[in-house]
């Protein structure tokens, strides 16, 4: 099968798979299960970087962007791709930095019980709280991209 045909396919099960392994994360950071939750993170940065691979082969060595040709193209365009294209660009460097403070944070507390734990992961905490919702906003929105674009408006 031609990379073009099953791509955009691949890279929505990717950022379906980023809802749910983020969803998952904040549930296990929630209930102090510090390592599942480092776990089920890289699970997520693994997933996205591959959907960030699967994405760029798509558009730049297929050049086979496809248009949106359902009704109500504005509020596609302006509503939903528009946000999800800008959003998806900050979490270039949202995204490592987030990383970068848990690294830290780790490197000071390696198995994650230190009474310190929230003060050497502070920066890490202030950063996710933006990294997240954003981070889940865009593979949400990617699976309804791909839905519109490829099932519902093929």
């Amino acid at each position: 099968m031609e990379p073009a045909v099953f791509l955009p396919a691949l890279n929505a099960s990717l950022n379906g798979a980023a809802t749910i392994l983020l969803v998952a994360a904040l549930f296990a950071v929630k209930n102090g299960k510090l390592k599942l939750h480092r776990a089920l993170m890289v699970g997520a940065v693994i997933v996205s970087l591959g959907f960030l691979a699967g994405y760029l082969t798509y558009h730049l060595g297929f050049d086979l962007t496809k248009r949106y040709e359902g009704p109500h193209r504005w509020a596609y365009l302006y509503l939903l791709l528009l946000p999800h294209t800008i959003l998806a660009a900050t979490l270039l460097p949202l995204v490592p930095l987030t990383l970068w403070g848990a690294w830290r944070g780790q490197k000071q507390d390696k198995e994650l019980k230190s009474p310190q734990l929230r003060e050497n992961f502070s920066f890490h905490r202030r950063m996710a709280k933006w990294t997240f919702p954003i981070w889940l906003y865009v593979s949400v929105t990617g699976v309804l991209i791909y839905l519109l674009l490829y099932q519902i408006y093929p």
